[in-house]
């Protein structure tokens, strides 16, 4: 099983697609405290989480991150952080990198400054911080690019450039959602995409991250290839347990007094319901990157 955990939904940038900003998310404005971050990766250590994905807001904004970072480590649990890579200073870099940590997401949306900056801003330092991980000992790197009308015509020579230099790339479709009221959405991205996937080689990861975009939007409902509220859980800020961000009216507040048995008879009964079909659609395989498959369940 996998887990998001939300440190912080606070965030210094203001992505005009972004869930928070286009109010499909209410931000809390609450900090994970590390006692409390302590005692919810002991539970999910206990009850059999192998992998956990440090994500906001912004993560690298709050002060204890690295001490959240050397916890999983201590427990054996694979730890991955999720960046708009802002405030990857050198320093910053270094301490992660001892802390133990196993991969990094950082967010860009194009080469192109102007591009990247219309929707996301902060270019020159987001690519300053690029540089400054790939300096580090942190190996598994990974630049998550967000497909919206701006740049849905780079990204071909965006994701041949990282490709070229060795570098991973998780293409997301999360504002392409048909039911999204994001103007930055795609009315219908299917033939740029599949032309991009033709024209590029990806992977078989790609396509298959594809065919389960496409069968989405063609019939509304993930056909149970959605993982969340079933081995992939998110928790946020205030360290409640939800199947995704978008269900709160599904949280557990009590759930580190349960073990693996009853947790899982609680999910069973309690999420039974979006397992086949998500009934928020708004979002599309946003927490299925080819990164996180049954391997790590």
């Amino acid at each position: 099983m996998y887990a998001f955990i939300c440190i912080s939904d606070q965030c210094n940038l203001a992505c005009k697609y972004c869930f928070y900003e286009i109010g499909h998310l209410k931000r809390k404005n609450d900090i994970l405290s590390i006692n409390n971050f302590l005692k919810i990766a002991c539970w999910l250590a206990r009850v059999g989480f192998t992998g956990v994905s440090i994500t906001g807001g912004e993560p690298t904004l709050v002060p204890h991150l690295i001490d959240c970072i050397k916890v999983l480590k201590n427990l054996g649990i694979y730890s991955n952080l999720v960046s708009n890579g802002t405030q990857l200073t050198l320093p910053l870099c270094k301490e992660l990198e001892e802390a133990g940590l196993d991969s990094i997401s950082i967010s860009l949306d194009s080469l192109d400054a102007g591009t990247h900056n219309s929707c996301r801003g902060l270019f020159a330092e987001t690519k300053e911080g690029y540089n400054n991980i790939m300096l580090s000992k942190i190996k598994d790197i990974e630049i998550s690019l967000s497909v919206h009308r701006n740049n849905v015509q780079d990204t071909a020579n965006f994701v041949s450039y990282f490709r070229n230099k060795g570098q991973k790339v998780c293409i997301n479709f999360p504002y392409a959602s048909p039911y999204s009221e994001s103007t930055w959405s795609l009315e219908n991205p299917l033939p740029l995409i599949i032309k991009m996937l033709r024209e590029n080689n990806l992977d078989e990861r790609d396509k298959i991250f594809l065919s389960s975009y496409k069968r989405f939007y063609e019939t509304g409902y993930l056909d149970g290839k959605c993982k969340m509220g079933r081995s992939v859980f998110f928790i946020d800020s205030k360290g409640s347990l939800l199947p995704c961000p978008f269900r709160d009216d599904l949280k557990l507040n009590n759930y580190i007094n349960l073990n693996r048995s009853d947790f899982l008879d609680t999910i069973d009964t309690q999420y039974t319901h979006i397992s086949n079909r998500c009934l928020s659609r708004k979002c599309v395989n946003l927490f299925i990157s080819k990164k996180y498959d049954d391997s790590k369940t």
